[in-house]
């Protein structure tokens, strides 16, 4: 995976983001100190060519997401080099500096990744599923996991 994009992969393993979460994460959305990352919105692709930024998908999809130890560098890394200093710049970006496209970011940078690491028909969304399997071999109670699922899986509480 490019570096540019290595932490909006991190996220959506780790963070079991949805993809229209990440899209829409700002500077000021994320505590790189405190490891911690704000969902306070999506990002929703209009037909003719625009973006809307709203609501994450429910009530519960609002919260916040704790940033693994081990993955803080790569955030911050990306902070440092990808992300403009202003407060409401948007975190991951086109290599142009606009939002992320879903369509444009599976043709251009991650099915070429996935070939590269051979595990093509791989989707961004089964990034979440993983997270939510590495986070029970880690030993997660029952309680701890479901409420990860249900909250950012489902989007329910």
């Amino acid at each position: 995976m490019p570096e540019k994009y290595r932490a909006l992969v991190f996220l959506a393993a780790f963070g079991s983001l949805r993809w229209d979460e990440l899209a829409a994460l700002r500077r000021c959305d994320v505590d790189a100190g405190r490891g911690t990352v704000r969902v306070e919105r999506s990002l929703t692709e209009l037909a003719g060519g625009g973006y809307l930024f709203g609501p994450p998908k429910s009530a519960a999809g609002k919260r916040v997401v704790v940033v693994p130890a081990v993955f803080r560098p790569v955030l911050v890394r990306h902070l440092e080099t990808f992300t403009t200093r202003e407060p409401g710049a948007l975190v991951p970006t086109s290599l142009a500096g606009r939002p992320l496209r879903d369509g444009n970011f599976r043709r251009r940078v991650w099915r070429p990744a996935l070939a590269v690491a051979g595990l093509s028909g791989t989707h961004f969304h089964d990034l979440r599923h993983t997270g939510n399997t590495l986070t029970a071999a880690a030993g997660a109670s029952l309680r701890e996991l479901m409420d990860r699922m249900v909250t950012a899986v489902h989007g329910l509480r």
